[in-house]
């Protein structure tokens, strides 16, 4: 199995007519970024699972990768909802058998957490930060590669 580890897009602050954190939208910027992660996962022809936490950012984010990458986006998993605790990657895991690839949207400080879970240091996770992990049991989680929308918004993106 891969899977993708990814926080949101750049998102509007709370104020205005942004009601709630839940509400917030992605900012124009936050679109550039998550076309730029759609866009390397065309290049590395990943076609995985998008999986998004209910609030609305990573609801956004999920959704204009799967538009990139041909998909109809699934409904939002309550488990990647931002709670300060990183998530239960075992029920994650479970919940999406089927799934080879499978690309996890989700918040700081809890997509952070899972990833220091997994690679047993910290790992800084600014917005559409995504890394890849590949599991074959009974080895452990290896590392894979991680990107960062900004490199690939580049004059000279990096693969």
């Amino acid at each position: 199995m891969i899977l993708y580890l990814m926080r949101h897009a750049e998102a509007e602050k709370v104020g205005g007519e942004i009601q709630t954190d839940a509400d917030r939208p992605l900012t124009p910027y936050g679109r550039m970024q998550a076309q730029a992660i759609a866009a390397v996962l065309q290049r590395k022809t990943v076609q995985p699972t998008v999986v998004t936490s209910p609030l609305r950012r990573a609801v956004e984010t999920g959704e204009i990768l799967c538009a990139s990458l041909g998909q109809s986006s699934r409904p939002p998993e309550p488990l990647l909802t931002s709670t300060g605790h990183a998530p239960n990657l075992e029920l994650l895991l479970k919940a999406y058998p089927e799934s080879e690839h499978l690309l996890l949207i989700g918040h700081q400080p809890d997509i952070g957490m899972l990833v220091e879970k997994i690679m047993g240091f910290e790992f800084g996770f600014g917005t559409a930060t995504i890394v890849a992990f590949e599991s074959r049991p009974p080895a452990p989680w290896r590392f894979l590669w991680t990107h960062r929308p900004e490199e690939l918004m580049s004059p000279d993106p990096k693969s």
